[in-house]
């Protein structure tokens, strides 16, 4: 009766709408308790579903899909998470023409590197670090030049642990398994696509990258050495020539300047109106040398009487 009741669509629905062993595992206890009275299950029943689900939860993978993520550099649109490539139609991810479910799409950035930093639940059993790598179906030709790298760093001592060789075409799938544990790498993991052209649009897709735990045969992770940073040579600038004078103006002469002895005059200006200002002078010349003649006259006359 549990059985039946559980297959109803109704119960699931915030679950994706079918009965999983996955989504069961998934689920909060705060969820599970609520399914389980939603069906009708008795207390003693309860217990026994909850150890059962505490040991499937030690046994399935842990999608990175499904992880906390920040620091999200992508070259266009948003970054894919589960089954949605990312882009602004909403496509779905597929790899040779199967559904990609738990993946992540990332657009690379053009000259430069996308990437995401994912959490891994702190607890999480230690085992292997598994997935796949590709471009989406979505692809159309063939990428310029390299094409693009896919590669894994752990954040714990910033080193890459797997990078993959550079994927041109869709239709090439490049997988990677190298053991994982908390101790060891930490909890941090970025992914990364390096693009070393301009391919902006090449749907670059991580194909349901998961940690196995309790699968503890998995190659240990080799550390990847990373090419050197070319450093741009700094330009030589040529030697400072002499220093140019700075502009002074020449100072402005006086309105009338007079020059030497008599009635000769210089002026700034020009033409009609110097000739007025002298004019004006000697005029203003005249009336004293007229005023001078009369009271030399005046003093004469004293004299004389």
């Amino acid at each position: 009766s549990y059985a039946q009741e559980m297959s109803k669509p109704k119960h699931w629905a915030k679950h994706g709408g079918k009965p999983s062993v996955q989504a069961l595992a998934q689920m909060s206890s705060g969820d599970l308790t609520a399914f389980m009275v939603a069906v009708g299950m008795k207390p003693g029943h309860r217990c026994k579903l909850e150890r059962h689900v505490t040991t499937l939860k030690a046994t399935l993978p842990t999608y990175v899909c499904d992880m906390k993520v920040s620091n999200i550099v992508v070259g266009k649109d948003s970054l894919g998470l589960g089954k949605v490539l990312g882009d602004k139609k909403g496509t779905n991810m597929a790899f040779l023409g199967d559904p990609v479910t738990k993946g992540i799409g990332m657009y690379p950035k053009a000259k430069g590197v996308s990437k995401a930093v994912f959490v891994i639940p702190k607890g999480t059993p230690s085992g292997a670090f598994a997935g796949g790598v590709g471009l989406d179906d979505s692809q159309r030709g063939r990428m310029l030049g390299k094409g693009v790298q896919f590669r894994i760093r752990m954040m714990s001592n910033k080193t890459v642990v797997w990078a993959s060789n550079h994927v041109s075409a869709k239709g090439s799938k490049q997988e990677f398994l190298f053991a994982w544990s908390e101790e060891k790498l930490g909890n941090l993991v970025q992914l990364e696509v390096v693009c070393d052209g301009l391919n902006v649009n090449a749907p670059a897709i991580w194909i349901d990258p998961r940690i196995i735990c309790g699968q503890n045969d998995a190659p240990k992770p080799v550390v990847v050495p990373e090419p050197p940073m070319v450093v741009q040579p700094t330009p030589v600038l040529p030697p400072p020539g002499p220093m140019p004078i700075p502009f002074r103006p020449a100072p402005m002469p006086s309105p009338i300047q007079k020059l030497g002895s008599g009635n000769t005059y210089r002026g700034p200006l020009d033409g009609i109106r110097n000739e007025r200002m002298v004019m004006l002078q000697t005029q203003e010349d005249s009336a004293e040398l007229k005023e001078l003649v009369h009271l030399r006259e005046r003093v004469a006359n004293k004299k004389c009487a």
